[in-house]
């Protein structure tokens, strides 16, 4: 349970979602940019918008776990 709690530590998980907040912004921008433009709510895939915040957070978070266990 401590590499748990280590893993999702409040500090690891607010860098975690500020960066997934500004990643995952840019790339919804580029590959739903045109329906966000064109206000074609229907065509957005949610799932795809879910998995472009998800994959930096969770690539954030394992990095960070990572050096810090190298660091200890």
């Amino acid at each position: 349970m401590g590499a748990f709690k280590e893993v999702f530590s409040k500090s690891t998980c607010k860098k975690g979602i500020l960066l997934a907040l500004f990643v995952g912004s840019i790339l919804n921008l580029i590959n739903q940019g045109n329906f966000l433009v064109n206000h074609q709510w229907q065509q957005i895939n949610l799932g795809k918008v879910l998995l472009t915040y998800l994959t930096p957070f969770f690539v954030c978070v394992y990095s960070t776990a990572t050096a810090r266990k190298r660091q200890s």
